[in-house]
């Protein structure tokens, strides 16, 4: 790049870096301005139900619930194995995308994965709906293989094999 197109650039960047902050600090006095207009609003009427609410006897409480509901099936880990989910289904899409021949490999670890981790079907439907994600997400962004689709891939391969390794590493049995 010569020495003119760079000043261009910086000088460019700087303009765009300036409207950014501008763009910020109006955002931030019109969302100031509403959540006061707000509050003003939510006080008053917190004000009148409190009027209200003396003058009409209170009613009988009502009896607890019968049973509550059994906790759902999660393990300490779940938010890095559904990340990695989404990981394996971008890389099955991207992959696809980029010609590798490797696609159909992320979709049987995907497949291995649920496997592994046992009969509950919504744990199971909880994972594929991250890989699932993961690969629609990236199908409505790239139609066609890209620089910047060759480099979230390798993102994503290193962060794929991160959270495998402390998956591993911290959830080993034994």
């Amino acid at each position: 790049m010569s020495g003119a197109a760079r000043t261009i650039a910086v000088a460019l960047a700087l303009a765009l870096a300036g409207q950014g902050l501008a763009v910020a600090q109006q955002t931030e006095r019109e969302t100031r301005s509403r959540h006061d207009a707000k509050a003003h609003e939510r006080d008053a009427r917190d004000a009148k139900d409190a009027k209200e609410a003396k003058k009409t006897p209170t009613p009988p409480a009502a009896p607890p619930a019968a049973t509550p509901a059994p906790p759902p099936d999660t393990r300490a880990y779940d938010p890095q194995l559904l990340r990695l989910s989404e990981i394996l289904g971008a890389l099955t899409y991207l992959r696809g995308v980029c010609g590798a021949g490797d696609a159909d490999q992320w979709r049987a670890r995907m497949q291995a994965l649920l496997e592994a981790e046992g009969k509950p079907d919504a744990r199971r439907d909880r994972l594929a709906g991250a890989f699932n994600h993961g690969m629609q997400g990236y199908a409505l962004s790239y139609r066609s293989c890209t620089q910047n689709a060759r480099f979230v891939i390798q993102r994503f391969l290193t962060e794929g094999a991160g959270l495998a390794r402390g998956l591993e590493n911290r959830y080993r049995p034994g």
